[in-house]
C-alpha cells in the first residue's frame, strides 16, 4: 500500500470533482493549490479573460496526520508556463515541479507520474535524490522523457546537501 501526497493539475472547475473522487476513493482531500502563469496567452478574442492559473488539488494518503516540507505557506505557486526547454504541449516547468517534490516527498522516497508526459517530473526526482516511476502513452513523449531524465542522471550535482 501506498501512502503519501497526491497532487492532480485541473482547471478550477474540476477541483470539486476530484475532491468527490479523492474522497471516494477512501484518501483525504487537502487542499486546493494554485499555479500562477504570469506568462499565460491573452484570450485574443476579446471575450474575457484568459486563464493565467491551474488549480492543483492535494490529498493525503496515507494513516495517521499528513506532512509535508512546507510548514505553513499558502499554496500558490508563481513559475512561467513557456521554459526555453519545452518539449510537451502541457508541459510544466522545472522550477515548479522541483518545488513541488520538494515540498510533497523526501529523499529515497519513490514518486509516481502516471502521466508523465516530458519527464519533467523525473527530472526534479533525480535532482532531489528521490526515486521515480513515470508511465507514458505516447511513445514519442516516453522517449523523449528517457532522455531528459537521463541526462539529469549524467549531471554532477554542485551544491548536494543545498536546499531546493
Amino acid at each position: 500500500a501506498s501512502s503519501g501526497w497526491a497532487i492532480f493539475f485541473c482547471m478550477a472547475e474540476g477541483v470539486r470533482a476530484w475532491r468527490d473522487e479523492i474522497e471516494a476513493a477512501g484518501a483525504r482531500y487537502k487542499r486546493a493549490m494554485v499555479w500562477v502563469k504570469p506568462d499565460a496567452m491573452p484570450q485574443f478574442n476579446g471575450q474575457g479573460p484568459s486563464t493565467g492559473h491551474e488549480m492543483m488539488v492535494s490529498a493525503w494518503c496515507g494513516d495517521g496526520c499528513s506532512s509535508w516540507n512546507g510548514g505553513g505557506r499558502p499554496g500558490v505557486f508563481s513559475y512561467n508556463k513557456n521554459t526555453p526547454d519545452s518539449v510537451h504541449p502541457t508541459q510544466k516547468p522545472l522550477p515548479l515541479m522541483r518545488q513541488l517534490v520538494h515540498l510533497f516527498s523526501n529523499p529515497n522516497q519513490t514518486v509516481l507520474d502516471p502521466f508523465m508526459g516530458s519527464g519533467t517530473t523525473g527530472v526534479a526526482c533525480v535532482e532531489q535524490g528521490r526515486k521515480f516511476i513515470g508511465i507514458e502513452a505516447n511513445p514519442e513523449h516516453f522517449k523523449s522523457a528517457c532522455k531528459r531524465i537521463e541526462d539529469a542522471q549524467r549531471q554532477s550535482d554542485l551544491f548536494i546537501g543545498a536546499a531546493a
